[in-house]
């Protein structure tokens, strides 16, 4: 996931002026919702008539009686998807994104919502449009739901220790990995494990952004956890602590041989690889295990760093093609360190390069920058830059990158899908994967990837002293 620039986010302010002199005069302010029965006729009578005049989702809304909303965001968020957004199929029509809208308003925060609170009314409409636009990866965050979620993505925030992978299609919360001496490794949950409730609610009731929300909170307050394992429902009370995220850590398995997990793509995971890497270089090893099974992603910034890290400067890394605009390359470029100095105080800047043969272990959970990272070694191999394999089962299958638009006067934001990315050989992967070159099923008690994946690099290593 990639951030909007402040000089873009200018930008988009003056084309949201724009927007606002077009339509505000349509708008009242400060008007009540109607009764459901009277919103829901109204937007029959406009499906019946093939009423197709009104512009903006917004405009549709305001006239089937939903009128307490605040035009002004609503509509700098619906200028960022029309503007941006480029998952497969492109925008519905107006008219129909407009009645999928107000209808999962009715049903969902009709009778839950204080009809006369214009903020709640704003989120609620915000969400639904968000939800019914047809990606699954679009979501509406308010205010401080965004704040939490750059918190989380910073690497360092207060909660039970644990990384999730949010499947939006499956609707599922599973914990990706237990950070080690947190609350919930304290308490026994576990990596594999799926989240089913928080505080006696379940994804269902609460939604699943809600999820991470209320599992983090204040220091020293308690939470409640239920977990599927299996078959199996499992109860946790956890109390939540200070969190610091590592999400890259190594071990020299044997001699020669290290064994790198990078379990996420936050804020602080580019410096942390970088840490790990001059670490092993220093200690001379021969070859090194990258393991990104389940890793569900991050940053494209942090994963573009790590791979501009070990690879030749001028190498692409990734590309990827926005909605109407030219292809994006991103190469790899000489590499600011990010704690070595100068003696002038000035960073060290150098083109550092990884000369030391590798494996990658994927599998099914594997995906977008993790998907990035694998792909690029891949094609660096098969380009004869680098003796690699790949090994585990084929990944997640998202090429696609979505960004995050706040709104400069609350910092709310929508996020969804603007880009569909390109390894270096050029061939979008979404829906496909990353394959392995070796395919290897785990057992309920064996890692075998692990296993071969140790077999795998001595082979290399020899090869590479012989």
């Amino acid at each position: 996931m990639e951030k909007v620039t402040s000089k873009r986010l200018r930008k988009l302010t003056f084309l949201l002026l724009l927007i606002i002199s077009v339509t505000s005069f349509l708008f009242s302010c400060g008007q009540s919702v109607s009764d459901k029965d009277s919103i829901l006729a109204n937007l029959q009578s406009s499906v019946d008539s093939g009423d197709n005049r009104e512009n903006y989702v917004v405009n549709y809304l305001h006239k089937w009686g939903i009128k307490n909303i605040d035009t002004t965001k609503f509509a700098y968020f619906e200028r960022m998807y029309r503007e941006y957004y480029a998952y497969e199929g492109g925008m519905p029509s107006t008219l129909t994104h407009a009645v999928d809208t107000a209808q999962e308003f009715i049903e969902l925060y009709y009778d839950t919502i204080d009809l006369e609170d214009k903020s709640a009314v704003t989120d609620a409409c915000l969400t639904c449009y968000a939800d019914t636009v047809g990606d699954p990866y679009s979501i509406y965050r308010a205010p401080e739901a965004f704040e939490q979620f750059n918190e989380d993505m910073s690497g360092t925030f207060g909660g039970v220790g644990i990384i999730v992978h949010q499947d939006f299609i499956e609707n599922t919360i599973l914990i990706s990995e237990v950070i080690e001496n947190g609350p919930a490794d304290k308490v026994g949950l576990l990596a594999g494990d799926y989240i089913h409730s928080v505080n006696g609610q379940t994804i269902e009731e609460i939604g699943m952004d809600n999820v991470l929300n209320m599992i983090k909170g204040e220091i020293g307050t308690a939470v409640s956890i239920q977990v599927m394992r299996g078959d199996q429902f499992l109860s946790y009370n956890l109390i939540r602590d200070i969190v610091e995220d590592v999400s890259v850590r190594y071990e020299i398995i044997e001699e020669g041989i290290a064994y790198v997990r990078i379990s996420t793509f936050k804020g602080n995971t580019f410096a942390q690889f970088v840490e790990v890497i001059d670490e092993l270089e220093a200690q001379n090893v021969k070859g090194i295990i990258f393991d990104l099974r389940i890793n569900t992603g991050g940053y494209l910034s942090a994963v573009r760093d790590m791979v501009s890290y070990i690879a030749p400067t001028g190498q692409t890394i990734i590309s990827y093609q926005y909605n109407n605009r030219p292809l994006t390359v991103d190469k790899a470029a000489d590499d600011i360190h990010p704690t070595k100095k100068n003696e002038d105080g000035s960073p060290v800047v150098a083109d550092h390069v990884l000369s030391v043969p590798v494996v990658v272990l994927c599998n099914e959970y594997t995906a977008s920058a993790a998907e990035i990272f694998t792909a690029a070694i891949r094609d660096y191999r098969d380009a004869g830059l680098m003796k690699a394999v790949i090994i585990g089962t084929t990944t997640y299958k998202k090429g696609i990158m979505q960004t995050a638009f706040p709104y400069p006067l609350d910092n709310s934001s929508v996020t969804f899908t603007i880009a569909y990315y390109y390894p270096p050989c050029g061939v979008n992967y979404h829906g496909v994967g990353i394959t392995p070159d070796i395919e290897i099923q785990n057992t309920n008690t064996e890692d075998l990837q692990y296993d071969r994946a140790i077999i795998e690099i001595k082979n290399l290593v020899n090869a590479n002293n012989n």
